[in-house]
């Protein structure tokens, strides 16, 4: 038996906010937020998320529950 399991306000905000990204490019514009971007939840933020990500060369977009995003550009 497989069992699902409760997402939280700002992971659903977070699949929210990457829809919307994915259809503005599919229409043509740029992506907000660079490319490459790595969309976190603000509750599952650590430290060592944003360097991983970082380290790929990904922007940062972190995403509350009401879809308010911080971004935090790859350091130079």
């Amino acid at each position: 038996m497989v069992r699902r399991t409760q997402r939280s306000a700002a992971q659903l905000a977070t699949s929210r906010v990457v829809d919307a990204e994915v259809d503005r490019v599919i229409e043509g514009d740029e992506p907000r937020f660079g490319n490459p971007a790595s969309f976190i939840p603000s509750d599952l933020l650590t430290s060592e998320g944003i360097a991983e990500a970082h380290g790929r060369g990904c922007t940062v977009v972190i995403v509350d529950a009401d879809e308010n995003v911080r971004v935090l550009p790859v350091p130079e």
